[in-house]
């Protein structure tokens, strides 16, 4: 949800990137399935768009690349955030976070 997102625009801040969610910056690009990315014109950009996902249930990623890929932006990879949880007596507990992308882009940042 929106709290994952914003702890990941403030390490992304400490890593020196701009970044902002996209639901306090711009809906053009929340409908194109971005959370967080960095502004036209911004000095230290990111190089790729994120999707945040924060679930209880696994995480299909190939279904959802397949799924959105055409309502994704162009002009750089898209990666997704994903904080896997699971239900206790009283809250959710983090079992894990990772980071999915394709391996195209991957291998082209890697370049960059």
């Amino acid at each position: 949800g929106c709290n994952y997102e914003l702890n990941i625009v403030n390490v992304l801040k400490k890593l020196g990137f701009d970044a902002v969610t996209s639901r306090a910056e711009s809906r053009n690009i929340y409908a194109k399935k971005v959370d967080v990315f960095s502004p036209e014109g911004s000095k230290n950009p990111l190089p790729v768009y994120i999707q945040a996902k924060n679930t209880k249930d696994n995480f299909k990623v190939a279904d959802y690349y397949n799924e959105n890929e055409y309502i994704f932006p162009k002009g750089k990879p898209i990666v997704i955030f994903h904080k896997k949880t699971k239900k206790s007596k009283t809250n959710f507990i983090t079992e894990g976070e990772f980071v999915y992308m394709k391996k195209s882009d991957f291998y082209n940042i890697l370049l960059s």
